[in-house]
């Protein structure tokens, strides 16, 4: 879901930017055609919510066969959702009557949220149909852990909760960043319009960017709807840890969720604004032993550099798209030409061939790249002894995320392959140290391509 949002707004900016300044005939046809592209995506998805709520509620039994069931309806409905953004966006010229109709065009924020608008409304009200399934997988999983208990919708987070849980998770994580972004680009525009000619254009993105990265780990706890891991037990073991790993932290954070998402995280380039982050839920159906194993994990991709390893990843793709002038004006003006033909006389622009490029190579890349450092951070838990421990703990989550174990997503392998290097590993420790130096190999050849590109743009 992260990486269908992240599309849809690489899409939708890039769309914006290069629309015509000029105002759209029949203004009021095309608001009603926007509002119907988001109706036949949310009304199919309340429906199919619903049908397979019931059939939980009545056979409890096999909502996993269920469960995965709607799960690959939610992969066409995503589909679906991207493809109605893409239709109001580009077909219904929506940034046009955001930006032009509207008057907007000058007002910061205001209007880059307008339009976003098609994003994060369809994303909300697709969170709203789902809803239904989530409380009814809640009760059935409720009456196995305590039967006869007989749980009722009550004691399900209600559904406004619900979607604002939901929307500060992914919306406040990946759109906020982009406004921010957006918002340094309009007022850069308002203070000098031709600055996007000038030398130093790239550093109107780049200050912003290095400041969201630095602050970013404050920024999640607040939106996350955090809270300082009281004194405890627990804490004292969390922080003995973190000395025995050699990884420094400015504190243990508990990630509110209204005990619907299992997860921990870690997040901060340097230790002042560093932070681990656990769930609500996590606390809740770990012992202390497996959470300090998972937290282990997270520290693994501290010490092993993955989140400045992910960083140059994907900032690589991208400084190669900006720079494509200096690498090879040929296939630059080839990209520009290259126009498809759409609805009437609107055409496909060159900068949004070129982003969609960029994004399929940087997304699909990353998350194999990803893939793998999630194996490596596993292996870090046998430098505290917590393996087996974490395996238990990994196994016992698969099974309480219903479609984690045979499931990989895009940042993350399936849980039955982790544990199987795991294990792979306890029985023969040269295949911790085999794969280690794979994962070194590749590191080296991506720390190489970064001092490669600019000395190829320089001599080019």
């Amino acid at each position: 879901m992260q990486l269908g949002l992240l599309a849809a707004l690489v899409a939708a900016i890039v769309i914006s930017e290069n629309a015509p300044c000029e105002p759209v005939p029949d203004a009021t046809w095309h608001l009603a055609l926007a509002l119907a592209c988001s109706l036949t995506v949310v009304l199919p998805a309340a429906v199919c919510s619903v049908a397979v709520a019931r059939a939980i509620d009545r056979d409890a039994h096999r909502r996993l066969t269920w469960f995965h069931s709607f799960a690959r309806f939610k992969q066409a409905h995503l589909i679906a959702l991207l493809l109605a953004v893409g239709v109001t966006l580009y077909g219904l010229s929506w940034p046009q009557l955001v930006r032009y109709n509207w008057g907007l065009d000058r007002v910061i924020l205001i209007k880059d949220l307008l339009v976003l608008a098609p994003i994060w409304v369809t994303w909300l009200l697709s969170w709203a149909a789902f809803y239904e399934v989530n409380r009814a997988v809640y009760r059935a999983a409720h009456r196995d852990v305590q039967p006869g208990t007989g749980a009722t919708a009550t004691d399900f987070t209600p559904r406004a909760q619900f979607v604002w849980m939901h929307a500060r998770h992914y919306l406040g994580l990946c759109v906020l960043p982009v406004l921010a972004l957006l918002a340094c680009q309009d007022v850069a525009t308002l203070v000098a319009p031709d600055w996007q000619q000038s030398r130093g254009a790239w550093l109107v993105y780049l200050v912003p960017l290095c400041v969201l990265i630095v602050t970013f780990p404050h920024l999640l706890s607040r939106i996350w709807n955090t809270a300082t891991l009281p004194a405890s037990p627990l804490r004292v073991r969390l922080s003995n840890l973190t000395a025995h790993m050699g990884v420094r932290c400015r504190d243990f954070k508990i990630w509110r969720t209204d005990r619907q998402v299992l997860n921990a995280a870690i997040a901060g380039l340097f230790p002042s604004v560093r932070y681990v982050f656990v769930t609500d839920a996590l606390l809740l159906c770990l012992r202390d032993d497996e959470l300090e194993a998972v937290v282990a994990h997270e520290l693994g991709h501290i010490r092993r550099r993955h989140l400045l390893l992910r960083l140059l990843l994907l900032g690589l793709p991208v400084w190669i798209a900006a720079n494509l002038q200096t690498f090879s004006p040929q296939i630059t003006d080839l990209v520009t030409r290259w126009q498809v033909s759409s609805v009437g006389d609107a055409v496909l622009p060159g900068h949004l061939v070129l982003a969609g490029i960029t994004f399929v190579l940087a997304t699909f890349v990353l998350g194999r790249y990803s893939r793998l450092l999630e194996h490596d951070a596993d292996l870090c838990v046998f430098e505290v002894g917590r393996a087996e421990t974490f395996i238990s703990a990994i196994d016992r989550l698969s099974f309480l995320c219903d479609d984690r174990r045979q499931r990989a997503t895009w940042l993350h392998p399936s849980t039955a392959v982790r544990i199987q290097l795991l294990q792979r590993a306890l029985g023969d420790p040269q295949t911790a140290r085999v794969f280690r130096a794979r994962v070194e190999r590749i590191n080296r050849l991506l720390i190489s391509a970064w001092l490669a590109a600019p000395l190829a743009a320089f001599i080019g």
